[in-house]
């Protein structure tokens, strides 16, 4: 799968060597694995990657640990 958004990126020019970028991550299984495929293949396109989270507050507790949550990951 790596291999496949790794090709895709090519062909379709999205990223260049040396480019910063914010992955917006929401702590749910979409945006993760997007974080996860970017961190797999950051040397390899010589990117930068940058965690970006923004709580709306709009779900009480649950968003308070999606933050925490996405926190966590950007440390690691």
């Amino acid at each position: 799968m790596i291999e496949r958004v790794y090709q895709y990126i090519r062909r379709e020019g999205m990223l260049a060597p040396g480019d910063r970028v914010a992955v917006a991550v929401s702590g749910g299984a979409d945006s993760v694995a997007l974080l996860e495929a970017l961190l797999r293949l950051r040397e390899r396109l010589g990117l930068q990657l940058c965690v970006a989270h923004f709580n709306h507050c709009l779900r009480g507790a649950e968003s308070e640990q999606d933050a925490a949550f996405v926190c966590r990951l950007a440390a690691d």
